[in-house]
């Protein structure tokens, strides 16, 4: 079984893969972080910064208009996100 591409990781290189197989080594500072963030209401900058990608759709590969926009967020973002 060959494992998943990091395709979805977002700006940390961080995939949901990378944080299951880690997951017990980086629940404590991990934990840290959304605490403070929660308790301050301040999210750090490095969590906000999301890498657009240009997704073919059809027809033409040299016009712009054939490619759709998708955003990725960084691993930690969207924990973040969906525990607030």
């Amino acid at each position: 079984m060959s494992l998943p591409s990091k395709k979805r990781s977002g700006y940390d290189n961080l995939s949901q893969l990378d944080v299951t197989l880690f997951g017990e080594q980086i629940v404590l500072p991990l934990s840290i972080l959304i605490n403070k963030s929660i308790f301050d209401g301040i999210v750090p900058q490095e969590l906000i910064i999301t890498k657009i990608i240009p997704v073919f759709k059809s027809n033409a590969k040299d016009d712009i208009s054939n490619y759709r926009p998708i955003s990725l967020l960084s691993t930690i973002s969207r924990i973040l996100g969906k525990i607030v």
